[in-house]
């Protein structure tokens, strides 16, 4: 590769593009540089599309922080990656990762490292199901998980956004920014989801509704996924009561009503 080649396409001798160049480790001049280039596999392909119809890509999130396996363990046989932390609220959490336990598989494939696990949890898309392959103190444990969305820090280009209900847009609390903990993992997830955008002058606003807030529930129907949120406000013509929750997904017992459209 040469500079300047960045972001052009890898072709093989029958002309067929198999990668997008991304980089040159090493500064030209000094030593022989090798390039990188991005697979077009079945995640590159379902990037592109999204990105072609104007959507936000999604990636998946797990909610665990993990470690690779010491030198000792891995000598002696041992594979996978052991959980150092796991989100409350995240996907793990609720079902029943603990710390220290150790995985395996993520649908039937080994995993021998923490970026081996990033790779093969973020090329799914939210609400997508894994399977988990877990040892906890030498038994073996096989959950099921449905993922939440991982946050993208950064500005978003999206030319066709989610439509909205009532003037307001929400997305996965999991995707939410959060200025008191900015990083990328979230301390804590709330069971609910995130109002991402409030029109102003819409019933929504008129109910007192920002952005940052989180909605639990939509009368007695509680919401955790933006999928749930639709479902449950479908069809109503009337005022719908919302239930707002407290910072960490405690519920702080605030109600709102909102309008129905003009």
């Amino acid at each position: 590769m040469n500079l300047g080649t960045s972001g052009g396409p890898l072709v093989n001798l029958h002309g067929d593009m198999v990668g997008l160049t991304t980089a040159i480790p090493a500064v030209v001049g000094f030593e022989e540089s090798a390039g990188y280039a991005i697979p077009v596999d079945a995640t590159f392909r379902r990037v592109l599309d999204t990105l072609k119809s104007g959507r936000e890509v999604e990636y998946g999130f797990l909610g665990i922080e993990p470690r690779n396996l010491t030198p000792e363990e891995t000598s002696s046989g041992r594979q996978g990656i052991r959980v150092f932390r796991v989100v409350p609220g995240s996907p793990a959490h609720r079902q029943g990762i603990r710390p220290g336990d150790l995985v395996t598989r993520v649908n039937g494939v080994p995993i021998h490292d923490a970026d081996g696990l990033v790779l093969h949890v973020g090329r799914l898309p939210a609400e997508a199901k894994v399977r988990l392959s877990v040892l906890r103190r030498e038994q073996p444990l096989d959950v099921e998980v449905e993922l939440m969305k991982y946050r993208v820090r950064g500005r978003k280009i999206i030319t066709s956004p989610a439509p909205g209900w009532r003037g307001m847009r929400v997305d996965f609390a999991s995707a939410a920014e959060d200025p008191a903990h900015p990083g990328v993992v979230p301390a804590a997830i709330p069971d609910a989801v995130a109002v991402i955008d409030v029109e102003k002058g819409t019933p929504t606003w008129e109910a007192g509704i920002r952005p940052g807030m989180f909605i639990s529930h939509v009368e007695r129907a509680a919401v955790r996924t933006p999928r749930q949120f639709r479902e449950a406000v479908a069809n109503k013509s009337g005022p719908v009561r919302v239930q707002i929750t407290g910072e960490g997904g405690s519920v702080a017992g605030v109600e709102r009503v909102i309008g129905p459209a003009g």
